[in-house]
């Protein structure tokens, strides 16, 4: 964090950086978290369809895009791995396959970019982004974005 900004306010509580939106518990549960694989460099590997051709990181995905929960938040939706899910927020949703797990923190979804299904239908975690910028760089901020699992 620049000094300057603590050293102007005293604390960042002061108003310098626009407070948090809170989230909608009952509709949007779980915190929308994108990442990029690194088997897939730059991203755009994934976009190549021959890869559902390729050994995967879940054999029986066969690189079908996914998702990951912990196994409490899977529990409490009635879902497991294998199950296809929407991922659905208020801006958008696309399809993916639930993967259950442990390094997953309760409360986030973790959703790889870059990936398409077999059949060519892309799987894109952006376009269920709210649009929030970082308030010190104007970047996109992906972990903003609020999102629930629907059975497919």
């Amino acid at each position: 964090m620049p000094q300057e900004l603590i050293g102007r306010a005293g604390s960042l509580d002061a108003g310098i950086l626009p407070a948090a939106q809170e989230p909608q518990p009952e509709e949007y549960p779980l915190r929308l978290i994108p990442y990029r694989l690194s088997t897939l460099s730059s991203g755009t590997v994934g976009l190549q369809r021959w890869l559902a051709e390729q050994p995967a990181l879940f054999p029986e995905g066969h690189w079908t895009p996914w998702v990951e929960v912990s196994p409490h938040d899977a529990e409490a939706m009635g879902m497991g791995t294998g199950t296809m899910v929407w991922v659905t927020s208020p801006h958008g949703r696309y399809q993916a396959r639930l993967a259950v797990s442990h390094g997953t923190a309760p409360e986030t979804i973790g959703a790889p970019y870059g990936m398409r299904h077999p059949d060519g239908r892309l799987a894109n975690p952006f376009a269920v982004l709210n649009g929030d910028a970082d308030p010190m760089t104007g970047l996109p901020a992906w972990s903003t974005t609020f999102v629930r699992l629907e059975r497919a």
